[in-house]
């Protein structure tokens, strides 16, 4: 159920040195399509066949290969993933690149932007995350990283507030995940 890596250390480390993408692909039957791009670059549902010249599939799986498993849920291994897979993609590149190539189906090459992450800014971390489920599933998930780091009221203003959304909701299953706490 565990992975011998730490995932948040590998993201943030990754963020750190080579910047971050804001663009999140979705894995659908195989293939992965563009389900948000706030930079207005690519058209939502495009679907990304390589990055930077290699096969999106390779880092999909190298990311499914660290990827925690709890039971049977291959579904969030899958969402998981797809979410790490961009940053074993920005792992390979320069500490100075700009930019992504990302290659659509449709053989068009795009030069995605990479955003440096300031140093000046602190980034506050929270402790507490919920994570509400895409259309068609009905399992929140709350994922609790720690019961000691950042202010008392602040968990409980988080947790308070997931709670009276999800009552508001018509979501009926919840799962509180504690790895990595």
């Amino acid at each position: 159920s565990h992975t011998l890596i730490n995932i948040e250390q590998f993201q943030s480390s990754v963020s750190n040195n080579k910047g971050e993408l804001k663009i999140a692909l979705r894995y659908i039957e195989g293939k992965f399509y563009v389900s948000k791009d706030p930079n207005d670059i690519i058209d939502l549902g495009t679907q990304i066949i390589k990055i930077n010249g290699n096969p999106i599939i390779e880092y999909f799986n190298s990311a499914l290969n660290i990827t925690p498993t709890e039971g049977n849920t291959y579904t969030s291994k899958v969402r998981v993933a797809t979410i790490l897979m961009m940053d074993f993609a920005l792992y390979d590149i320069e500490d100075n690149a700009e930019g992504i190539i990302l290659e659509t189906a449709k053989g068009e090459l795009i030069d995605y932007p990479v955003v440096k992450r300031s140093t000046n800014i602190e980034k506050v971390k929270s402790v507490v995350e919920w994570v509400w489920p895409m259309e068609g599933d009905s399992i929140v998930t709350v994922k609790v990283k720690s019961f000691n780091d950042g202010k008392d009221m602040r968990f409980y203003r988080e947790v308070k507030r997931g709670f009276r959304k999800l009552k508001r909701s018509d979501y009926n299953h919840l799962v509180v995940d504690l790895r990595g706490n």
